[in-house]
């Protein structure tokens, strides 16, 4: 079937994401507030320094 140029996978449905994984103090939706670790973050990666 590769060769013909379909393949057909199957993924399970997976949970609704309802908050960080344990240990993950970021967050998992777009959009919200960010939290002190990621606004921390994006100061670092877009180069802006106190």
């Amino acid at each position: 079937m590769i060769a013909a140029g379909g393949i057909w996978v199957y993924v399970p449905p997976l949970p609704p994401l309802e908050g960080p994984g344990p240990g993950h103090p970021e967050s998992v939706a777009r959009g919200g507030p960010l939290s002190a670790a990621e606004r921390d973050l994006e100061r670092a990666l877009l180069g802006e320094c106190e």
